[in-house]
C-alpha cells in the first residue's frame, strides 16, 4: 500500500466500527527505518515477500539465509541477496516493482512490515546479484496469533521444485493441519503486502476441489490485506513445514464472506472468512534452511 489508508482499508475499518482505532494505528506507520528496526531486521533468518508475477498475481514467496543475509543500506533502503529468495519466485517476480517484507521472529513472536518498491541490482543467478527495497512504509505489529517456535539452521540442500495446477491429497492435509501461513496481497497501481495469519490448527479448511477458506482472527484494523483484496481480488499464500523445511505456495482468486459462527464450523473468527479458489501451487522441498528446534 502507498498513503497511510487506502479505500479498501477505509471502507472494511468503517463496516465493522473501528475507524477510530485503525486510524490511531495507521498513525505509527513510518517511511523510515528507526535504529531499533534495523537491528530487528538484520538479526533474522527469513522473511516473506509478497511479490507481484507478469499477470499481476500474488505469491507469497520465502527469503531465507543466515542472519545478516538482509542489509541495511541506508534508513530507507534494505538489500537481500537475489539468491536467497526462492527459486521459483526468482523466476516470476516482475521487476521492478511492489514488494511487501514482512520479517518475524517466532521465538519472541515479534514482527515487522516493510512496504516500498524493489529494483533488482545484478543478476538473478548470480552470487552479487541483489534485490533493493526502498520502503514507503515500516512498522511494527502486535504479537496476536504467532505461534512461539525456537528455530535451529541445519546444513541441508533444498530439495526438488514442483508446480501444478491442482493440490493433491497430501498437500491438502498440510494446509489443513496448519497453525501458520503467509499471506501476499497486492493493489493495482499502489503497494504490495505480506503478512502472518495464525490459529488453532482447522482454522484453514478445503472447500470444494480446489478451494479453501480461512478463518479472519481481529488483528490491528488496519485491514492491510483485506483492504487490498477489496480493490483485487487475489491472493499469495505461503505454507512451511517447520519440521521438514518443506515450503507450498498457492496462488489464487478470493472473496470476503460474512458469516456467523453459527454458519460454519471453522473456529473462533469474527464473522469474516476469505475464500481462495486456488489457480496455482508451486512447492519446494526442504527450502527452509531452518527448522524446529528441541
Amino acid at each position: 500500500m502507498s498513503g497511510p489508508l487506502h479505500r479498501g482499508e477505509l471502507e472494511l475499518q468503517r463496516r465493522y466500527g473501528v475507524a477510530e482505532m485503525g486510524g490511531r494505528v495507521a498513525a505509527s506507520i513510518r517511511r523510515s527505518i528507526p535504529p531499533i528496526a534495523a537491528d530487528f531486521l538484520t538479526r533474522q533468518p527469513f522473511a516473506v515477500a509478497s511479490v507481484i508475477d507478469e499477470e499481476e498475481r500474488p505469491w507469497a514467496a520465502l527469503w531465507s539465509g543466515q542472519p545478516g543475509f538482509l542489509q541495511i543500506v541506508d534508513d530507507v533502503t534494505v538489500r537481500l541477496p537475489a539468491a536467497s529468495l526462492d527459486p521459483i519466485s526468482r523466476q516470476r517476480i516482475r521487476w521492478p516493482g511492489p514488494v511487501g517484507l514482512l520479517v518475524i521472529q517466532p521465538e519472541a513472536r515479534r514482527r515487522m512490515r516493510l512496504n516500498g518498491r524493489a529494483r533488482l541490482v545484478g543478476a538473478v543467478g548470480s552470487a552479487e546479484g541483489s534485490v533493493e527495497i526502498v520502503a514507503d512504509e515500516v512498522y511494527s505489529n502486535c504479537p496476536q496469533h504467532i505461534q512461539r517456535r525456537r528455530l535451529e539452521s541445519v546444513d541441508e540442500e533444498p530439495g526438488e521444485v514442483s508446480c501444478g495446477l491442482g493440490l493433491d491429497e497430501t498437500q491438502w492435509a498440510r494446509i489443513e493441519r496448519a497453525d501458520t501461513f503467509f499471506l501476499a496481497t497486492y493493489r493495482p497501481g499502489g503497494g504490495a503486502d505480506a503478512s502472518h495469519r495464525g490459529g488453532p490448527p482447522g482454522f484453514v479448511r478445503r472447500r470444494g476441489e480446489q478451494a479453501l477458506e480461512f478463518a479472519d482472527f481481529s488483528g490491528n484494523n488496519l485491514f492491510n490485506s483485506l483492504g487490498n483484496m477489496q480493490l483485487h481480488a487475489r491472493a499469495g499464500l505461503l505454507f512451511v513445514d517447520f519440521e521438514s523445511g518443506d515450503v507450498l505456495q498457492v496462488t489464487g482468486r478470493t472473496e470476503l464472506l460474512h458469516r456467523s459462527l453459527e454458519e460454519d464450523d471453522l473456529p473462533g473468527h469474527e464473522g469474516r472468512v476469505v475464500r481462495v479458489d486456488i489457480e496455482e501451487w508451486q512447492e519446494q522441498k526442504g527450502a527452509m534452511p531452518w527448522r524446529v528446534g528441541p
